[in-house]
């Protein structure tokens, strides 16, 4: 048992197996009560039952007491060592009482410890059912497996759990023997198992269940607010309720009633119809209003995302135009700066110190890499891109834009623009200047 045991709601779980457990020490020590008083009813409810024998009651009061101690001090290891000893006993006694049945003897070890004298139609009352041995043996081996399992073994925890719910199932057996009246689910006539053995089985197992954690089947399916785990919580409990209460009618009815059984069962399947049927309502508005509230946050989300696409795209295009125009709108101011630079040290290398030499060297290597950038980051912008508006713009103000910016590059190379008059058309101004521009560069081999 380990502190991973409860992901979710771990105080609520933990109250849970200290009411299962306890429940379970509390029908047992009713049971011993009932031997030290000699009232009857508190061993087996009805004079007819086998009842629940004192080695059976110790047996369920040191399982359920070393579950509690477990979950109380998970982490102290003389309260795991007192577990396990109280595990190991029981385990060992249960493996006995069975290797008596096996073998057709009797030791007789509970009739002298107990001093229980006594027999109901024929089978002696101090000895523990070998159903109840069983169960005993395989609680004790899921206890241990839940108690010595590494964390990380979730195969293990998920293995005490299958065993736990087959001894639970077991003890759901024998209950419903007892409710329908058929002695053959509760032992027949071999060595009956008692009721409130039956009922502290369903508890104890439970209990070991709920302490291994709801990231195990069938906890994982039970617990949450998915449709699955309420639907489960729901109907569940309505099966259950309705499987015992007719058994105890069907039981307890005489048969010289005047009134038909078979009507009584109706009547009691039509009153549970329509309990289920307001419990389904009610549940099925609470399923209903969970699932339009999952549709009205993600339609939220949806248009969240929408508008978060949007602001990006936009954000997009104003980017790659403001990468496009600045790095347009630099190249000719850096092109002047390069080429005066250049200039200086065409016209004074040699002629000043070795310093001035270096450092006019420096600034001509640097003004070309920063014009090598700013045309990577000129060819950077025009991918993807879509422009702008396309608006009237007058044709004979681009070119002339398009010939300043190549200035420089113009006079250089001597190169003459001439043009037809050119008209007002609808374009995008950057990209139809920037075609101006390099109709120019390609034309008369200037450099953009």
């Amino acid at each position: 048992m380990d502190s991973e045991s409860h992901e979710k709601n771990p105080a609520v779980a933990t109250r849970m197996v200290y009411v299962f457990a306890g429940a379970t020490a509390a029908i047992a020590a009713v049971a011993l009560l009932g031997w030290l008083t000699g009232i009857r009813f508190f061993t087996s409810i009805r004079e007819i039952y086998f009842p629940m024998p004192p080695s059976t009651a110790f047996a369920f009061i040191i399982l359920s007491g070393s579950l509690m101690l477990l979950i109380w001090r998970p982490t102290n290891k003389p309260v795991r060592y007192l577990a396990i000893i109280f595990q190991v006993f029981v385990l060992v006694t249960s493996a006995e009482i069975m290797y008596e049945y096996l073998a057709g003897i009797d030791h007789g070890i509970e009739e002298n410890v107990f001093q229980i004298q006594g027999a109901l139609n024929g089978v002696p009352l101090g000895r523990m059912s070998p159903m109840a041995a069983l169960s005993f043996f395989l609680s004790c081996l899921a206890l241990q497996i839940l108690t010595l399992a590494p964390l990380k073994q979730t195969g293990l925890k998920q293995a005490s759990v299958v065993i736990s719910m087959i001894v639970g199932l077991v003890g759901l057996v024998t209950a419903v023997g007892y409710f329908y009246g058929t002695p053959l689910l509760y032992g027949g006539s071999t060595r009956p198992i008692a009721p409130t053995a039956s009922a502290g089985f369903i508890l104890l197992n439970a209990a070991v269940i709920t302490a291994a954690g709801n990231t195990y089947w069938p906890a994982r399916a039970l617990v949450g607010d998915s449709v699955q785990a309420i639907l489960l919580r729901t109907f569940l409990p309505i099966v259950v309720v309705v499987l015992f209460v007719d058994g105890l009618i069907n039981a307890n009815v005489p048969h010289d009633f005047s009134i038909n059984p078979s009507l009584i069962s109706a009547f009691v399947a039509l009153v549970f119809i329509a309990l289920s049927s307001v419990i389904i309502f009610v549940r099925s508005r609470r399923i209903g209003g969970a699932i339009d509230q999952a549709n009205e946050q993600r339609d939220i989300a949806e248009a969240k995302l929408q508008e978060t696409l949007a602001d990006l795209e936009r954000s997009n295009e104003e980017l790659q135009q403001f990468a496009y125009i600045a790095s347009h709108d630099l190249q000719e101011p850096l092109r002047m700066v390069t080429s005066f630079v250049q200039l200086l040290q065409k016209r004074y290398e040699g002629k000043l110190d070795q310093d001035a030499d270096e450092f006019i060297g420096f600034a001509v290597d640097g003004a070309k890499r920063m014009q090598a950038m700013i045309l990577d980051l000129l060819t950077l912008s025009r991918v993807g891109t879509h422009g702008g508006k396309f608006l009237p713009v007058q044709g004979e103000e681009l070119l002339g834009r398009a010939a300043a910016n190549l200035h420089i590059a113009i006079t250089e190379s001597n190169a003459r623009i001439t043009h037809d008059p050119l008209p007002e058309i609808t374009a995008d101004e950057t990209q139809l200047t920037q075609l101006f521009q390099n109709l120019i560069a390609q034309r008369h081999q200037v450099p953009r």
